[in-house]
């Protein structure tokens, strides 16, 4: 492990002692330099949270005007989410806000929304967005972006915004898709977000879903999935365990949330000396403890963790239907040249 990675791994320990978990107190002091920590903490999604904490502490210092930045960034995500919601509530278009909502401030790179509905749904709800402000922006087999053009003109089209919703047809990534929505349907339950009635997963559900699209398509573990698992694990009895292993099972994707749980344990061990019971507990239920090497946060998934996830899904009627797709769309050398490009992209990259 080279000066570096060392570092890295040290100065997220410090973040993480600072922030505290649902199972770990926080510290109140820091000697490190507060902007390097910064920069680790938005490159694991967490930038919010951490200014929070040094803010609640009175040592925020120089960084007050990020904080603020942030907070507005929070503050128009939620108007975003409560917006989408109202839009599609007008027409009584099933849906559900997923990977956007979580248990202490974070601000994602947008607002991710999942259609229950069919094609026809499907298309309505775009068509009604679009009539009520929302630019098109791209379209990908699953999923279609879209901005809030009360808020301005769409900058970078690379650059995800506040204002800024993933419409998605499917759970899913390209033609893959990870999830089959028609059996998540009785799972849903409902939030107040700026006086809208808001529809998202329950979080047993919700944790299985963000934890399998941190492997594919993302292939990163952040502290934002870190502290998104340990809320919802610290939340947790037992119905709501068992709700969480009949979700994985179904979908078959047991051993993309042991590879995670794993990395939750482990990060757990090296920032406080041990991981919670109750985290522990989870995991044995999915399997055995193994070594692993954390070198960086973000934690890169190894591919052969990634393949193996994929293939535990060979059983997934969805998902195989999904793959044949995704195998005929590859007679098209754009699409071909595509996928090598986001390979190469997300191999490379720290975060996302």
């Amino acid at each position: 492990m080279n000066s570096s990675q060392t570092g890295n791994i040290e100065q997220a320990k410090i973040i993480l002692n600072l922030i505290g978990t649902p199972f770990n107190d926080s510290t109140n002091s820091v000697s490190s330099d507060l902007n390097d920590l910064y920069t680790i903490a938005q490159k694991n999604k967490i930038g919010l949270l951490f200014l929070e904490s040094l803010s609640q502490k009175n040592i925020i210092n120089g960084l007050q005007e990020e904080l603020t930045i942030q907070r507005k960034s929070y503050s128009d995500q939620r108007e975003t989410t409560a917006r989408v919601s109202k839009v599609l509530n007008m027409i009584q278009c099933k849906h559900v806000i997923i990977k956007s909502s979580f248990p202490f401030p974070a601000v994602p790179n947008d607002v991710d929304v999942l259609i229950l509905g069919d094609d026809e749904e499907f298309n309505a709800a775009i068509k009604h967005m679009q009539n009520n402000n929302y630019e098109l922006m791209q379209i990908s087999p699953l999923e279609t972006f879209m901005h809030d053009g009360r808020s301005g003109q769409h900058v970078n089209l690379m650059i995800k915004e506040a204002f800024d919703a993933d419409i998605y047809k499917e759970v899913g990534a390209s033609h893959i898709v990870y999830m089959d929505k028609k059996k998540l349907i009785d799972h849903i339950s409902e939030e107040t977000i700026n006086g809208a009635k808001v529809t998202v997963f329950k979080p047993a559900v919700e944790m299985a879903l963000s934890i399998f699209h941190s492997i594919f398509p993302e292939r990163i573990y952040t502290l934002l999935l870190h502290f998104y698992i340990l809320h919802t694990i610290k939340q947790m009895n037992s119905s709501d365990i068992e709700e969480f292993m009949l979700t994985c099972n179904d979908h078959k994707i047991s051993n993309a949330v042991l590879t995670a749980l794993r990395i939750t344990e482990k990060i757990q061990e090296i920032c406080f000396g041990e991981s919670p019971d109750k985290v522990t507990k989870l995991r044995e239920a999915f399997g055995k403890k193994i070594p692993i090497e954390i070198s960086r946060i973000p934690h890169q998934y190894p591919m052969k963790l990634i393949l193996n996830s994929f293939l535990s899904k060979s059983g997934d009627l969805a998902f195989t239907c999904s793959a044949l797709r995704q195998a005929i769309s590859m007679i098209n050398p754009k699409m071909v040249r595509y996928l090598i490009s986001e390979y190469t992209k997300r191999k490379n990259r720290d975060t996302y």
